[in-house]
């Protein structure tokens, strides 16, 4: 039964499959949203540098300096969220860790009173939660930000005549 040592059974392999399977997809998504935070950062921080050199350059009725002004408040919506999803992404990842070492100790050594499929069942809703956020960050930003890349894109093709940066949709991966 598993209550002193863990027998390898085949309800026990599929188990710990599931388990698995659940931290290779947390762990895509976890990377793909420090990529995106970190790419959104970086775009945060140019527009911020494109939009002092619109002002200086054109004054205080910069329409460019207007625009990436919008562009930097849009991103900066984002890395709220992004910032607070990565949070709730780093406690789901804490708390998987400890739930698959109690799926790993015998059940009279868990500190939780659940079975090995509870525990694989626990991690695997735990996951897909947390990938289900990560999918709405990405639904809820994705146009917004697209929109404020291409401003910067834009304005700084206008002001440097080159394109510096680009993109595609940037949060593709986060699904």
């Amino acid at each position: 039964m598993g209550w002193f040592s863990n027998t390898l059974t085949p309800n026990r392999i599929n188990n710990e499959i599931q388990i698995y399977k659940s931290m290779d997809n947390l762990s895509n998504a976890a990377q793909t949203l420090a990529t995106a935070n970190e790419f959104i950062q970086d775009q945060h921080r140019r527009a911020q540098g494109l939009s002092a050199q619109a002002f200086s350059l054109q004054g205080v009725s910069s329409s460019l300096g207007r625009q990436l002004q919008i562009a930097e408040n849009e991103l900066a919506a984002y890395l709220v969220d992004g910032h607070r999803t990565g949070e709730e992404m780093a406690e789901c990842v804490e708390n998987t860790l400890l739930f698959q070492a109690q799926f790993h100790a015998p059940r009279m050594q868990r500190n939780v009173s659940s079975s090995g499929k509870q525990i694989a069942a626990v991690i695997y809703q735990n996951a897909e939660a947390m990938c289900r956020n990560v999918q709405s960050l990405r639904q809820e930003h994705e146009s917004t930000v697209n929109a404020a890349v291409s401003t910067i894109n834009n304005a700084d093709r206008e002001m440097n005549g080159v394109l510096t940066w680009s993109h595609s949709s940037f949060l593709s991966g986060l699904n």
